[in-house]
């Protein structure tokens, strides 16, 4: 609910994320509960620059990331 159903969330881990947290695990759990696994992607690496020449909006927890994003002129929600 609330998203067009084309539409996608798309979290990217951070570069130095060491896979001590069980990120992906719990993001494929929430998505799966919420009956959007299929719409919900988490990606460990890849060019931060690609996704966003694809994205809509952005979100970001302190993160120079924001950056790119209001580069592009891309609506951003920032956490932190």
């Amino acid at each position: 609910e609330g998203a067009p159903k084309h539409h996608h969330l798309v979290f990217k881990a951070h570069p130095l994320e060491d896979g001590r947290a069980p990120l992906a695990q719990e993001i494929a759990r929430l998505s799966a509960e919420l009956g959007v696994a299929g719409r919900v992607h988490f990606l460990r690496g890849g060019k931060l620059a690609e996704l966003l020449n694809q994205a809509r909006s952005a979100v970001t927890v302190n993160s120079t990331a924001g950056q790119q994003v209001l580069w592009r002129g891309i609506p951003l929600k920032v956490f932190g």
